[in-house]
């Protein structure tokens, strides 16, 4: 049967989701450097869970406005009808969401923490002063990570 989820873990601490779906990828700041170290994690992850053929898609708040035609930071209520269908389609049709959220408030990335099964919490190794503003919805387990510094790679 195998040791329980939660043994090993702090006190407190929530046991791993068993079946997570949708992960969001929250940046703790808005910095360039942290951006493009983002975009380099997201395609890197991307390619190797394909590479294992897992069925995983990656979503922004700027792909799915390509996709939708539709300004996401501005819901109608049809608009937030036809995108919670669309990201609905979208989960089914892939074993696995990555969601990047925008790296300051909007709608988009409170719906990534909302929906999300899992939360990552990247900044850089650099960064001292990293706002983390934006807390993970309840039921999502949280996981931070701090990648290199900001010189490039």
């Amino acid at each position: 049967r195998g040791p329980a989820p939660t043994a090993g873990l702090p006190a407190g601490m929530p046991a791993p989701a068993r079946d997570v779906r949708t992960v969001c990828l929250l940046p703790l700041s808005s910095g360039k450097d942290l951006s493009r170290a983002l975009d380099y994690m997201c395609g890197a992850l991307h390619r190797a869970l394909q590479l294992m053929r897992v069925r995983t898609l990656l979503l922004s708040s700027g792909s799915l406005h390509e996709e939708l035609d539709i300004a996401l930071a501005t819901f109608a209520p049809f608009g937030e009808i036809e995108l919670s269908l669309h990201l609905a389609a979208l989960e089914s049709r892939h074993q696995l969401l990555l969601c990047r959220a925008d790296p300051f408030p909007s709608d988009w990335t409170r719906r990534c923490l909302r929906n999300a099964d899992l939360v990552l919490l990247v900044g850089l190794a650099t960064d001292v002063d990293v706002d983390a503003a934006a807390a993970p919805a309840h039921g999502a387990t949280t996981s931070s990570s701090s990648l290199g510094g900001g010189g490039g790679g």
